[in-house]
C-alpha cells in the first residue's frame, strides 16, 4: 500500500470510529446525486442499468424540495450537487420545475461549489438549451458522446441517434458561446471500449467533441462487476471505499443509497419521505455496512461486493 493510500484509509478509520461513536458527520458528505429519473430513451452497451425496475420513475418534486431544504439550513459543505444518475434527466416531465426549485436554493445561498447535469443529449432541444442558458443554474453541463465515429458511437450507444446528438451538442455549444457565458463548463464524457479503442477518431467526430470546453477520456468499466467488459481488468477490491463516506445518490422513490456507481441503487441506508437525510445518514443500517467493511466483509454488503473502486 503507498503512503498516500495509507493515509487515506488511516483517515477513513478515523471517519468509521467518529461515526460509531455517534458523533455528526454530515460535513463528509461532499456530493449529493439525484435520480431525476428511474427510465431511460437509450440503452447503452456498457451500462448495467436495468430499464425494468421497481423504483418510480420520476423523482417527486416534493422529495426534491425537502432535500434541497435540508442541504441549505442544515451543517452541509457540499462541492457537488448533481442532477443525473441513472436515467435521462430531460426525460423528467418537470424538469424545468426541478432546475427552478435549484436556482431559488443557489440565489439563496445554498452552499455547493458546483452544479452538474448529465444529458445524453437525444432531448436537447434548443428550448431546453435557451432555458438552462437563460436560468443559469447548472456550472457543468456533460453530454455523453462514446465512440470514435458515427458506426460506434451507434454501436455503444443503442437507440441514439448521432446526427441528432450532434447536432444538439453544436446547438449547446454555439449559444453559449454567442451569450459568451464563461461560467459554464460544457464537458464530454467519450468512452470506448476494446474495439473502438483500436480506431482513429473521425475528423469531423474529433472536431466537434473537442468545441466543448473538457473532453474526458475513459474506457468502460463492469460497473460493480454487473456486466462483463472485454479486455477490462479490475483491480481487487479491499477496505472502505470513499464512496461510503462523501457521497449518498437520492433515488426516485426517496431512497438514499450509497453512490452513483450503484445504478441500480442496491444499497439503501433509509428513505428521504419518512426521514431526514441526516438522520438516515447516521443510521442503523449505514453502520451495518460501514462495519462490514470495516471487518474485510465488503463481499456481504449489497451493491459494493463486485465493485472494484478503492
Amino acid at each position: 500500500m503507498s503512503i498516500i493510500n495509507k493515509i487515506n484509509y488511516l483517515n477513513q478509520i478515523r471517519k468509521y470510529y467518529l461515526t460509531m461513536l455517534g458523533f455528526d458527520r454530515r460535513e463528509e458528505i461532499k456530493k449529493v446525486n439525484f435520480e431525476p429519473c428511474a427510465v431511460c430513451n437509450i440503452n447503452c452497451a456498457y451500462c448495467n442499468f436495468e430499464h425494468k425496475n421497481n423504483r418510480e420513475k420520476f423523482l417527486d418534486k416534493y422529495v426534491f424540495l425537502k432535500v434541497l431544504s435540508e442541504l441549505y439550513v442544515g451543517p452541509y459543505n457540499l462541492k457537488q450537487i448533481s442532477l443525473s444518475q441513472s436515467g435521462e434527466v430531460l426525460l423528467h416531465p418537470d424538469f424545468k420545475e426541478l432546475v427552478r426549485m435549484l436556482k431559488t436554493y443557489k440565489d439563496l445561498g445554498l452552499r455547493t461549489k458546483r452544479i452538474v447535469m448529465n444529458t445524453n443529449l437525444m432531448l436537447l432541444t434548443e428550448d431546453i438549451i435557451d432555458f438552462l442558458l437563460d436560468i443559469d443554474v447548472f456550472t457543468i453541463i456533460s453530454c455523453s458522446i462514446d465512440g470514435k465515429n458515427k458506426e460506434s458511437f451507434e454501436r455503444l450507444r443503442k437507440g441514439a441517434d448521432y446526427d441528432k446528438c450532434m447536432k444538439n451538442f453544436l446547438h449547446l455549444v454555439r449559444k453559449k458561446s454567442i451569450r459568451n457565458n464563461k461560467k459554464l463548463e460544457i464537458r464530454v464524457n467519450n468512452g470506448n471500449d476494446i474495439h473502438s479503442n483500436k480506431l482513429y477518431y473521425d475528423d469531423d467526430f474529433f472536431n466537434t467533441i473537442y468545441l466543448a470546453d473538457k473532453v474526458i477520456k475513459y474506457d468502460f468499466h463492469d460497473w460493480n462487476g454487473n456486466i462483463d467488459v472485454e479486455g477490462y481488468k479490475p483491480s481487487v477490491n479491499k477496505g472502505f471505499c470513499q464512496f461510503m463516506f462523501n457521497t449518498v445518490l437520492i433515488t426516485t422513490d426517496g431512497g438514499v443509497a450509497k453512490c452513483c456507481n450503484d445504478l441500480n441503487a442496491s444499497t439503501v441506508y433509509g428513505n428521504i419521505k419518512s426521514k431526514t437525510l441526516n438522520e438516515v445518514y447516521h443510521s442503523d443500517r449505514r453502520k451495518e455496512y460501514l462495519k462490514l467493511m470495516y471487518n474485510n466483509k465488503r463481499y456481504m454488503v449489497k451493491g459494493c461486493e463486485k465493485c472494484t473502486r478503492e
